[in-house]
Parts: structure tokens; C-alpha cells; sequence
């Protein structure tokens, strides 16, 4: 299997607005990257996930904080862990689908 990165926008909260296309990605990822805005709290899109296609046995939960602060060192620093928490699955070959609230290319965690 080829190593590949999906950007998998999952609604704006409701479980069932998710496509039949993004259903399948996110039930055929080896990881799920799960965006949350601290370490204390679960993260909505991962709700949405999981209410839609259930746990999938042998999937990887990799939570990615994205801390909600205009401190840029900060912002940096968590963008850098989590983009060495992606790359390292990436590297062995994973494919990897970062579930994100609303459209993950035009506002969000994915394209930062």
C-alpha cells in the first residue's frame, strides 16, 4: 500500500451529511488524525466520525492539537508536532485521512 494524506471534510455536525465518498475514506484510513483545539477536550470532527462510521478496528486515533491562540510560537510549535505525528505514519507507508470540520479546503486545521 502507498503512503497517502486525504483531507476529509466531515459536515458542519451532523453525521449524516457526510458523503458516501467520505465515509469510505475515513473507514479505509490505516490513521484517523483527529483535530482538537486542546488536549482536554475531544475533537468535534471525531464525533462526527464516529457517529457516522462507527470505530473501525485496527484504525489508529491520532489526535492533533491545534491550540486556539494568537500566540504564533505556540501556533508553530503545535503545527510542527503535528506534522511530525503525520509524517512519521506517512513514512511507514499509511495512509492517513484528517477528518475536519466543514470543508477541509477552504477554512481549517488541514490547509494550515
Amino acid at each position: 500500500m502507498t503512503a497517502r494524506l486525504v483531507g476529509v471534510g466531515v459536515g458542519p455536525g451532523a453525521p449524516d451529511l457526510l458523503t458516501l465518498r467520505a465515509a469510505r475514506v475515513l473507514r479505509e484510513a490505516d490513521v484517523l488524525a483527529l483535530p482538537r483545539a486542546s488536549a482536554e477536550v475531544p475533537s468535534s470532527a471525531g464525533a462526527i466520525v464516529r457517529a457516522a462510521v462507527g470505530e473501525i478496528p485496527g484504525q489508529e486515533l491520532l489526535p492533533l492539537t491545534f491550540p486556539m491562540t494568537r500566540d504564533p510560537a505556540l501556533r508553530r510549535a503545535a503545527l510542527d508536532a503535528a506534522l511530525d505525528a503525520v509524517g512519521a505514519r506517512l513514512a511507514a507507508g499509511k495512509q492517513v485521512a484528517v477528518a475536519c470540520e466543514g470543508d477541509p479546503l477552504v477554512y481549517g486545521s488541514f490547509i494550515d
